[in-house]
């Protein structure tokens, strides 16, 4: 489906810049803005033609910003009407889509864990259910270290180890992915995969209804912010079409006890507190210094809110964001 968010296509980006910083160079080469509403079907085929003709190497090709774009490719092949491609061009997408299902299966980042792997096997996966070339039945087999790293990075709660319900909420989005295309061709999907995904999406809708306000958006916890991931109310939408149990957001109090957050309801008043160190403690990268930090509500509107985060380059920015006397929490001599 189309994002809500109009956007103007980038002719003529240029593919190789460094210059905003890493993580903008990611959202470039992930292509997802190519879902949203405003471009043409000849636009978005012309971007795509453009990535494939001058951008072969680089930071397009990291193993994150590789697996995202699949997703973002898989999606729009798959929706009638989003691209208009000449029978030539298909043929390139499709080989340069096996390409880089093939770099990514064996570039998997196992040095950085955390929700980068675990987007990196969904992702390979995805791949294989999506397209059939010689390799697709081993990018398949990797929903074997798939379902473990679920139940090891997914908490009993149904948060992510991260702790961020931004991460939370991109990574929910893969897995319903996953099992979007494991129910539209359930032979080709491997033995136990649908009902890990399915468990698991459950379990981390549960988790994110405890982690939004009243607004019905995300708290911004560690590293968070707005119209990166897709809204709850979004996500909850697309798990009941997908035939999963969503249960109505709690209305009361509520806690995420392994993940280590505590929703506090009274009335018109609602808080939601982080009660847990950075996490996990092998990659704490998009931890801050936010422990026992709060964000409170009052009647639908914020009162207490946290920074979130602004961007990834280094420098005061990221430190003001990340530092605790940032965060609604105790700061005692410098500490």
């Amino acid at each position: 489906e189309l994002l809500a968010t109009p956007f103007a296509v980038p002719h003529g980006a240029d593919w190789s810049t460094g210059a905003p910083g890493p993580l903008f160079a990611y959202h470039l080469h992930q292509h997802e803005y190519l879902r949203c509403t405003g471009p043409s079907p000849a636009e978005r085929a012309a971007v795509l033609a453009d990535w494939l003709a001058r951008h072969p190497r680089g930071v397009g090709w990291d193993p994150h910003t590789t697996g995202n774009r699949l997703l973002a490719w898989g999606k729009l092949a798959t929706t009638p009407g989003m691209l208009a491609l000449e029978p030539a061009a298909e043929a390139a997408l499709l080989r340069s889509f096996a390409d880089q299902a093939q770099t990514l299966s064996h570039g998997l980042e196992h040095r950085l864990q955390a929700n980068h792997l675990l987007s990196n096997l969904l992702c390979v996966v995805f791949a294989g259910l999506l397209v059939e070339p010689s390799a697709s039945a081993a990018w398949r087999r990797r929903s074997a270290p798939l379902v473990a790293e679920l139940g090891r990075q997914i908490h009993a709660d149904g948060g992510h180890e991260e702790r961020s319900p931004m991460y939370h909420a991109l990574l929910l989005e893969n897995v319903l992915d996953l099992l979007n295309l494991c129910r539209a061709a359930p032979e080709r999907a491997p033995a136990g995969l649908a009902p890990a995904l399915a468990g698991a999406a459950e379990r981390m809708l549960d988790a994110l209804a405890v982690l939004s306000h009243a607004d019905g958006r995300i708290a911004l916890f560690a590293d968070s912010a707005f119209a990166v991931a897709a809204e709850p109310a979004a996500l909850a939408d697309y798990a009941r079409r997908l035939g999963l149990r969503v249960d109505a957001a709690p209305r009361g109090s509520a806690c995420l006890p392994q993940t280590g957050y505590v929703r506090l309801a009274a009335g018109d008043w609602l808080l939601l507190a982080s009660v847990a160190p950075p996490s996990p403690p092998h990659q704490p990268g998009h931890a801050h210094c936010d422990a026992l930090a709060f964000e409170l509500g009052c009647a639908g509107l914020r009162l207490v809110v946290d920074t979130g985060v602004f961007e990834y380059v280094v420098g005061p920015r990221r430190q003001i964001a990340r530092a605790t006397a940032s965060h609604a929490t105790l700061q005692i001599d410098g500490e």
